[in-house]
């Protein structure tokens, strides 16, 4: 194995199954909190993958198909703060409850929501740090005002 390989799976394969399942739980257990955190981790993970080796299957990764498409760079960054938006969203409502996230299982921050959003946030502005802002601009305008 190649370093090169090793990096990608790492950074996406190993990734991947454990996204799609805590997704499929997620679906059917009602519980997009869980879904939020599960693409917390993907993306802190594929960001990696992405700056490595550029295009790759993002917007259809959980498809059940061998020919899943490679979207661009462009398209992947677009979609990760979409993603990232929607976890803030869903991270916060349950921070300001004061409800904890799968606090049995979070090595991490113990279920702590408002933890959560902190790093997503952090997150969004490490993704940030590599997007030119021409075609981010309304995600950098708006990302952190509204929160």
């Amino acid at each position: 194995m190649t370093a090169d390989s090793g990096t990608y799976k790492r950074a996406y394969t190993n990734t991947l199954d454990p996204w799609k399942k805590l997704k499929a739980a997620a679906e059917k257990n009602n519980t997009p909190e869980v879904f939020a955190l599960a693409q917390i981790l993907k993306i802190s993970a594929w960001h990696k993958a992405l700056e490595c080796f550029g295009p790759m299957p993002y917007s259809h990764a959980a498809d059940a198909t061998m020919n899943i498409p490679f979207d661009s760079e462009k398209d992947i960054y677009t979609a990760i703060f979409k993603d990232l938006t929607e976890a803030i969203e869903i991270l916060t409502e349950k921070a300001e409850n004061g409800v904890e996230v799968m606090s049995e299982y979070d090595v991490v921050y113990a279920g702590n929501s408002t933890k959560w959003v902190k790093i997503c946030k952090i997150l969004c502005y490490s993704v940030l740090l590599c997007v030119s802002a021409t075609p981010m601009k309304p995600y950098r305008n708006n990302m952190f005002h509204r929160h």
